[in-house]
């Protein structure tokens, strides 16, 4: 079992300095981007205004920003979770072999309890992981995706396993109030399972006329019956043909019209 307790977040950097607006000025962006620019990942940002007072990471006395460790968003996140043996063998291992990185920073080591470190026992930065992620994905040739993607394929083959809501949601450490919600964003239901669903509709509203359904209990034609009525007439008369005739007027209690 894993436990989780803390969060690693990257906040944004604040100035510290009197002057924001003259920190900034240096820094500012007076011109737009070239057309064929590929500085930027995402669409380039527009030139700063002249009350511009941003660019504090550039501040000399920047405050309150950077990888800063905080508690998890809600009462739900903070929870163990029950990992592979297979996993859990790799992460002993793991765990045996950063003791060798322990003892070579010696006291530069910075002891937080952290499953996976920078060599000094630093946790490592989400951009770094970042980076891996990315290489991932390439060597497996696996589509280019978000590392946040990973949980909606999480919460998807949870589904697939047949993991009722409830356990999905406590595996994923949902809050119970937002369960559905996040289901509804989280879990996408595979093509397999649609095609499963419409057999079994299938097999029930079109099962086989030699079909012996003589072992049917009162409770399976009382079900019957109710369902029939809800159905439009020509499915009424397509259940009276599969079903035998019973006491009751009809297959299995299945009133048909004239």
């Amino acid at each position: 079992m894993l436990t989780i307790r803390r969060a690693l977040q990257r906040h944004t950097w604040r100035h510290g300095c009197a002057d924001a607006a003259k920190c900034a000025t240096k820094h500012h962006k007076v011109t737009p981007c070239p057309k064929n620019c590929n500085r930027h990942s995402r669409s380039c940002p527009p030139p700063c205004t002249s009350d511009c007072v941003g660019h504090a990471r550039n501040c000399p006395d920047r405050r309150e920003g950077g990888l800063v460790v905080t508690e998890v968003k809600s009462r739900a996140g903070r929870r163990v979770v029950n990992v592979p043996e297979s996993l859990l063998d790799w992460l002993r291992t793991h765990d045996e072999e950063q003791d060798d990185d322990r003892i070579a920073a010696g006291d530069l080591w910075q002891a937080g309890g952290w499953m996976f470190t920078q060599p000094t026992g630093k946790p490592l930065d989400p951009r770094a992981d970042h980076d891996e992620w990315k290489s991932l994905l390439e060597a497996a040739n696996v589509r280019d995706a978000r590392l946040h993607d990973a949980r909606h394929t999480a919460a998807t083959m949870l589904l697939v396993l047949n993991v009722p809501l409830r356990a999905i949601a406590d595996v994923m450490g949902w809050s119970p109030g937002s369960a559905s919600q996040m289901a509804g964003r989280y879990i996408h239901v595979p093509d397999a399972i649609r095609r499963g669903i419409a057999d079994q509709v299938g097999r029930l509203l079109w099962a086989a006329e030699e079909e012996d359904s003589s072992d049917l209990t009162a409770e399976h034609r009382v079900a019957i019956r109710h369902l029939a009525e809800m159905l439009p007439p020509r499915w009424r008369e397509r259940l009276a043909e599969v079903f035998p005739d019973d006491a009751e007027g009809g297959a299995a209690g299945v009133v048909v019209p004239a």
